[in-house]
């Protein structure tokens, strides 16, 4: 039998044990994650509020870490030496993901998802298979403002469109014919100034032929090689220099003297005949093409029909090297496209 001053040791010890907090259950409680603190950076200090006990799971491999005073990083929980310190693992390539690896050292890289978003060249692109690829955003996308007079534009970066006016002079579609186009100016195409004199303009021939427009301003430079007496109206025409030509192409050896001279005769007498029956002559860049095309008709290809060889690989090429396709009805009707 326990004496009962035995008693009251033990149970004083036992109280005095309590109160210093040596109780096991006492020990695991806390309130607080600061209650839970391990000492160590890569662990994180967790209180669980329901049950009051502490747990210290590993950090993320990667986190910062204290090494020694320098920089570590978390390696399963422990703080090792960071072996990605100062290591660039950037390859300039938008469409990879790149990561040192902290356990070696070495650089990892992954693909970016298909269709992420990347510089290509300044041009927005999309990832393909790591790849940044043009993402042609102007792809399928018509600008056409259906005015020949704009510039159609899709703007590679947005694939927005825009449509600003063409040089002021620019040649468009407002004329009716050869030399007549109509010229753009401020988005607009207005009608060539030898467009009314084309529709004004008729004439009847040396064989009593009415022509009309732009084949009656070629039947005039026609009749303006030899001129005509019984023409409406008459014409003096070039029939000295014209005949000096056919002189001299008859030996192949003209003088480039002398053909532009005839030349002259030729645009001066067609623009005056113009001015006499309509009021005004053609534009210079207009008339200036019947010159070389009745000259080329003479020493390459006329007959005095003009009517054998007009549609000659020589005669076409002398007019289409001059810039001056026209169609002379008058001498064979040549195709409007031959120097296509």
């Amino acid at each position: 039998m326990m004496h009962n001053w035995c008693k009251l040791l033990f149970a004083t010890v036992l109280g005095l044990m309590t109160l210093a907090g040596c109780s096991d259950s006492q020990s695991a409680r806390c309130a607080t994650s600061a209650d839970c603190n391990d000492a160590n950076d890569c662990t994180a200090d967790i209180c669980d509020p329901g049950t009051a006990a502490c747990s210290n799971p590993p950090a993320v491999d990667g986190t910062t870490c204290d090494f020694g005073g320098a920089v570590g990083v978390c390696i399963s929980g422990a703080c090792e030496e960071d072996l990605c310190d100062e290591v660039n693992c950037d390859d300039e390539n938008d469409c990879t993901l790149d990561a040192c690896n902290a356990a070696d050292g070495s650089c990892e890289r992954e693909a970016r998802e298909d269709g992420s978003s990347c510089d290509f060249d300044g041009l927005p692109g999309e990832c393909e298979g790591g790849v940044c690829e043009d993402a042609k955003l102007c792809e399928g996308i018509d600008c056409s403002d259906e005015n020949e007079c704009t510039e159609d534009v899709c703007d590679p970066r947005t694939a927005s469109c825009s449509n600003p006016p063409v040089a002021n002079g620019t040649p468009c579609g407002g004329g009716a014919g050869t030399c007549i186009d109509g010229r753009c100016s401020g988005a607009a195409c207005t009608r060539s100034p030898n467009d009314e004199i084309y529709e004004n303009l008729d004439y009847v021939d040396s064989d009593g032929v009415l022509h009309v427009a732009t084949d009656a301003a070629e039947a005039i430079s026609f009749d303006c090689i030899f001129g005509s007496v019984s023409s409406e109206p008459p014409l003096e025409g070039c029939g000295q220099q014209a005949a000096s030509v056919v002189a001299c192409a008859i030996t192949g050896n003209c003088p480039p003297e002398l053909i532009e001279e005839f030349e002259r005769c030729i645009v001066l007498c067609t623009q005056e005949t113009i001015e006499t029956i309509v009021g005004a002559p053609l534009t210079d860049e207009c008339s200036v093409c019947y010159g070389p095309n009745a000259a080329c008709n003479i020493t390459r290809c006329a007959t005095a029909s003009c009517g054998s060889i007009p549609t000659s690989a020589s005669c076409v090429a002398c007019r289409c090297d001059e810039g001056c396709p026209q169609d002379f009805a008058a001498c064979s009707g040549l195709p409007d496209d031959e120097c296509d």
